[in-house]
């Protein structure tokens, strides 16, 4: 999702939306993504390509990211720190399970979906006040000195010219 300040007029020519995945493209995404990573037998990554339904392709790496980092701190107590180079036996007897995916999917969350998820049982309306107008003050006119008004649109580098419609 984009800040609606980038999506103003003339801030790009084109807007081109690419839409979220589905299965089939999802799991080549995540065969890209595990192509140096050792997975161990048991990971099925079409499994895992239904169970990420609104994931687009940068919360995949971040779930292949997140499942490779918790199947190193599961490990982290037998990895020398102060070393230059991690040993090759110990790289190689990393490997990544469908434990580890399963707790990367708890800690990350669909990109596409993350505005619509709502806590159960929310007031839409969390404001308890019936008034609808939240200023207490009952002088509707918000500029009380009648100069002021058109002070906000004095120019600091055109003065005693016209400028936004007022003279200043």
């Amino acid at each position: 999702m984009l800040d609606p300040a980038l999506r103003r007029f003339g801030r790009f020519d084109r807007e081109i939306d690419l839409g979220i995945p589905d299965a089939v493209a999802r799991h080549d995404i995540l065969k890209i993504k595990t192509r140096g990573m050792k997975l161990s037998e048991q990971v099925d990554l079409g499994r895992v390509a239904e169970d990420t339904h609104g994931y687009c392709g940068a919360d995949l790496a971040q779930l292949c990211t997140e499942a490779a980092m918790l199947c190193v701190r599961g490990r982290a107590g037998e990895i020398d720190v102060d070393a230059d180079d991690v040993e090759p036996a110990m790289l190689e007897s990393l490997v990544i399970t469908p434990a580890h995916f399963g707790a990367a999917m708890d800690k990350t969350a669909p990109s596409s979906l993350r505005d619509k998820a709502r806590a159960p049982n929310s007031d839409p309306n969390p404001n308890p006040n019936p008034n609808p107008n939240p200023n207490p003050n009952p002088n509707p006119n918000p500029y009380p000195n009648p100069l002021s008004a058109t002070r906000r649109w004095r120019s600091p580098t055109a003065p005693g010219r016209m400028w936004a419609g007022c003279w200043t």
